[in-house]
């Protein structure tokens, strides 16, 4: 699968943006923690490298990430409790973590939803992809849409599209 550096970073960059102007601890040399399990040679750590430079580009440089692959900082659901407490500011998992907390996510792990990539996005930009943030919303984690939906689109797209 190929994937855009757009459609990978943009998403994580105003994930942090929107993190930091909702927590208002944006302060000068600001460094973020972002955590994730992929090892590093997977391409969500690359993305998340990828993400962590243009971050300090775009903030010049008062913004920083400090990564910590392989679940350094635990599993992923104590990477999401960490999110959810405060002490990490940025996580990486997959949907079925969060469907645990919210029971709606489980319909995005259906085979066969979505004919192409491109109805994927439209459906997840659009009022159902609001619907499902907004249902996040009361277990306090700030979360980026397509960031949350690209890592669920991430493997065997068998799986998850119609064959044509």
């Amino acid at each position: 699968m190929t994937t855009s550096r757009h459609h990978t970073t943009a998403p994580l960059l105003s994930a942090a943006l929107l993190s930091l102007a909702m927590t208002g601890t944006a302060t000068a040399a600001t460094s973020l923690t972002f955590a994730h399990a992929h090892p590093v040679t997977d391409s969500q750590h690359l993305a998340a490298e990828r993400f962590a430079e243009r971050l300090a580009e775009r903030s010049a440089g008062e913004l920083t990430v400090k990564i910590f692959p392989n679940g350094q900082l635990g599993n992923d659901q104590a990477m999401i409790s960490g999110v959810r407490s405060g002490t990490i500011d940025l996580e990486l998992s997959g949907n079925p973590y969060f469907s645990g907390l919210v029971s709606e996510l489980n319909v995005l792990d259906l085979p066969f939803l979505f004919d192409t990539r491109e109805q994927a996005y439209q459906v997840l930009d659009g009022e159902v992809g609001q619907d499902l943030l907004t249902a996040m919303q009361p277990q306090q984690i700030p979360i980026c849409q397509r960031s949350c939906h690209l890592n669920g689109l991430r493997g065997d797209q068998r799986a998850l599209f119609h064959r044509t």
